[in-house]
């Protein structure tokens, strides 16, 4: 959310300017510990030694928040940073190698979707506790996937700083942007749409406004799409105006040439670097677009009438 990226930037700016100030606050009765870490239902009492990873997303925070000499076992989906390659592949979220991960015995396996009930029982027994770290769904999430990782791997203590350094960047990139129009990014020929509650939705909303801001779980019928007249049309790779109803096609935005097509991996591997490199090509993107015309009138020219 965005009023989350200001905090976190707030945070940020007191963090590089070295700010000395005297505070006055009442001192915690307790003093601050590194463990107990409690992530959902699942308590960590200690610092865990070796984890694996059946998330690519996850695997790549792992590193990025300083933590990939712990990582003994990754998904064979996982592939960055490459040195990840040389760890033991334990098969994928769906299709665990359960032998394998009963056989290195991490002290966790986290990942980002559900283990089959079957399957989790044998890896809990085997002494491996499971984290599941759901896939975030806007910044803040995002940021919380970080956190908790953190906290997991390295205590209560760092575990915010760590998340901060993590999404320091990401968070000053979207600051800078300059967001003007309207938009609407359709990634199925359904109308499958980037709505108010994915993170597409809000790393877009940056640039302009979401024409599909009040709606839910990736759902606009053609109707308002065409009602709302977006000024600019985003499509998933792999997507093209002719495979949807000819109704798109009159769009004033597909009739100015405002379309532009993206790599969405970025929002199904979700990691602030992968989202940066995202955010810098679409401006890129944005900034070659041609004018909106408009065509609410039609304009004809009368042919003055022979004597």
């Amino acid at each position: 959310m965005k009023k989350f990226l200001s905090f976190l930037l707030v945070s940020v700016i007191l963090l590089m300017s070295g700010c000395t100030s005297e505070i006055e606050y009442n001192m915690p009765t307790e003093t601050p510990k590194a463990y107990p870490v409690v992530i959902g239902e699942t308590v960590f009492k200690e610092e865990p030694m070796s984890v694996a990873s059946l998330s690519p997303a996850v695997t790549e925070m792992i590193f990025a928040l300083g933590y990939g000499d712990k990582l003994v076992a990754r998904s064979k989906y996982c592939d960055y940073p490459e040195i990840v390659t040389k760890r033991t592949s334990i098969g994928s979220s769906v299709k665990p190698s359960v032998e394998t991960i009963l056989n290195i015995k991490p002290d966790i396996l986290i990942t980002q979707s559900p283990i089959a009930k079957t399957d989790r029982d044998k890896i809990e027994k085997g002494g491996t506790k499971i984290v599941i770290i759901e896939t975030p769904h806007n910044f803040e999430e995002l940021y919380n996937c970080y956190r908790d990782i953190a906290a997991v791997l390295g205590g209560n203590l760092t575990a915010k700083a760590k998340a901060d350094e993590c999404m320091n960047s990401l968070a000053v990139r979207l600051s800078n942007i300059k967001g003007d129009g309207t938009f609407a990014y359709l990634m199925t020929y359904d109308y499958g749409t980037a709505t108010g509650d994915t993170l597409a939705g809000e790393i877009l909303s940056y640039f302009g406004e979401n024409v599909a801001a009040e709606h839910e779980k990736y759902n606009i019928s053609p109707e308002e799409l065409i009602e709302k007249q977006p000024e600019t049309v985003v499509l998933s790779e792999g997507i093209t105006i002719d495979g949807f109803d000819a109704e798109i096609s009159e769009l004033n935005a597909v009739k100015s040439g405002r379309v532009i097509y993206i790599d969405s991996s970025c929002f199904e591997r979700p990691t602030a670097r992968l989202i940066e490199e995202f955010v810098t090509s679409f401006a890129q993107k944005v900034n070659s677009l041609p004018e909106m015309k408009d065509f609410s009138t039609e304009v004809s020219e009368e042919t003055p009438e022979e004597e």
